[in-house]
């Protein structure tokens, strides 16, 4: 079964990022609450969702963060998806969406060869393994994905 490809933008911070957006319309765009440079507030995020086209969806970036903050911030309605950079297990997968229903998109580092990870994520993001969590910018070898064809995932880039 082929699904069309979808867009995600990440790292939104600025009012110019969301005006671009919003003429471009991707699928998705990213918030970073993990610590990063990209790193933005919640009333940031407020400012920036606001004037986000709805058509587009946000996502939260998160690193290990605690289910009770993931869960208030998609419950405010600033993040329409939940993206785990961290070390979280299925079972943290499992808690956060009973805590507020959300949609979980998890990303997995590769290297030479593919992980174990969380089989209960609604989608997979794969990007090149490396120290720093999230958009390393590097690229891995995609022909490891040839099994994931009927599971939805990003390819980050």
């Amino acid at each position: 079964m082929s699904q069309a490809t979808k867009i995600k933008i990440c790292g939104l911070s600025r009012i110019q990022d969301i005006d671009a957006v919003n003429s471009a319309l991707p699928d998705y765009i990213g918030f970073v609450f993990a610590p990063s440079r990209r790193r933005i507030s919640e009333n940031v995020a407020t400012t920036l969702k606001n004037r986000l086209d709805s058509k587009i969806k946000a996502v939260g970036v998160f690193v290990n963060e605690n289910i009770e903050e993931v869960a208030r911030l998609y419950e405010l309605g600033l993040i329409d998806l939940i993206q785990l950079h961290g070390d979280e297990s299925e079972n943290y997968i499992e808690q956060l969406k009973a805590s507020c229903g959300c949609r979980v998109i998890k990303a997995i580092g590769v290297g030479v060869h593919l992980p174990t990870f969380p089989k209960n994520a609604d989608y997979l993001l794969f990007d090149t393994q490396s120290q720093v969590r999230g958009g390393s910018g590097k690229t891995f070898d995609w022909g490891l994905l040839h099994r994931f064809m009927d599971k939805p995932f990003f390819v980050a880039g």
